[in-house]
């Protein structure tokens, strides 16, 4: 083949594309025509869920299939900040039931409190996943590899 065809052939969609699309049109309406005649809800109410629902399919598609260096460092940062947050509300709430404390905004005052269990714990457990991420070089767990791009071999 030489370098036209190649080109070509790059261009043209698989067989399977148009059915793909067909199949995934009929996935998302059959439910939405069952769920109405099933339990009366209000059409308007699922068509609604099923377009907040589309993009965030395809988005999680799209980042599977090209997996990013920016996208794998959100995602360490992400998952720093919400375990963080998570271990610092839920810890803090074990310790004050534990020692039968009275609530943190009796003694630190809500705009304190707020400060130290809402917003502090994500922007320390982003820098935490920041520097995870920065050790193991933004590479996806669990065997999944980062593959860079080939570079382009002069010849």
């Amino acid at each position: 083949m030489d370098q036209e065809e190649q080109e070509i052939k790059k261009t043209q969609k698989p067989k399977w594309w148009k059915p793909f699309w067909i199949l995934t049109i009929i996935s998302y309406l059959f439910p939405l025509v069952i769920t109405y005649v099933f339990f009366r809800e209000i059409f308007v109410r699922i068509l609604a869920y099923t377009l907040i629902f589309s993009p965030v399919l395809g988005l999680a598609y799209y980042f599977r299939i090209h997996p990013s260096r920016n996208f794998n460092k959100f995602m360490y940062i992400l998952t720093g900040a919400s375990w963080f947050f998570l271990a610092v509300l839920f810890g803090g709430a074990f310790l004050i039931a534990m020692f039968n404390l009275p609530p943190p905004t009796n003694f630190i005052g809500p705009q304190l409190f707020l400060f130290t269990f809402f917003i502090l714990p994500p922007i320390i457990g982003g820098i935490f996943g920041f520097l995870i991420g920065k050790r193991r070089n933004y590479r996806i767990p669990y065997g999944l590899k980062y593959e860079e791009t080939p570079k382009k071999s002069v010849e």
